[in-house]
């Protein structure tokens, strides 16, 4: 009888701490909608020349909550032969200054494989790499970096992955459960728009 109870017990404390745990999932995942909803709502009254400068306050803001260290946006050339920085969140994990290089696809060409065909690569180890040869340059700066965790997800216009958005954090792993697919894209998408806005601005 002591067994059967201490077994229930047992299954009641699993059952009620996996509750708890969806509790505060949910109550994650409505504040960042919470907040990249007031972004994207925010977006329709900047002015033209303030959009790049709300990009990148959009990007420290979600880069705060999530409680990473650095989101980027990178734009590839027409040919896709080249990309560069376009917009970066305040806090950055390294002092070099990106906004003027033009790096070759061919350096990343698996994570810009990986990109093309939509996939949102999550990195938490060495061994989310695939086997050499792939992914060699990649996880050099893995390792250089010192990243824990790194987050990237296509950019797309009509129909036409032209950039992507990168997510790393230095300090800690943010697995799965802790950032995840949804809030990642949720935030993605809201950056898309602001990307969005900022071409058909800018275009003549």
């Amino acid at each position: 009888m002591e067994s059967q109870v201490a077994k229930r017990t047992a299954e009641l404390r699993e059952a009620l701490a996996t509750a708890e745990e969806k509790a505060i999932a949910l109550r994650y995942l409505n504040e960042i909608e919470r907040l990249v909803s007031e972004i994207a709502t925010n977006l329709f009254i900047i002015p033209a020349e303030k959009i790049d400068e709300y990009i990148n306050s959009a990007l420290t803001a979600i880069a705060l909550f999530l409680k990473i260290e650095q989101i980027s946006i990178f734009e590839f050339d027409k040919e896709k032969h080249t990309f560069s920085l376009s917009h970066q969140s305040q806090s950055r994990i390294s002092d070099v200054d990106l906004s003027d290089w033009q790096i070759s696809t061919r350096l990343i060409s698996w994570l810009v494989q990986q990109l093309q065909t939509q996939w949102i690569v999550m990195i938490n180890c060495l061994e989310d790499f695939p086997p050499p040869p792939l992914a060699e340059t990649e996880k050099a700066l893995f390792q250089q970096l010192k990243i824990k965790s790194f987050v990237a997800l296509p950019i797309q216009m009509s129909n036409e992955i032209v950039g992507f958005l990168t997510a790393i954090a230095v300090k800690n792993h943010h697995h799965s459960s802790s950032w995840g697919n949804q809030p990642v894209t949720t935030s993605g998408q809201t950056l898309q728009q602001c990307h969005r806005a900022k071409k058909i601005l800018s275009s003549p």
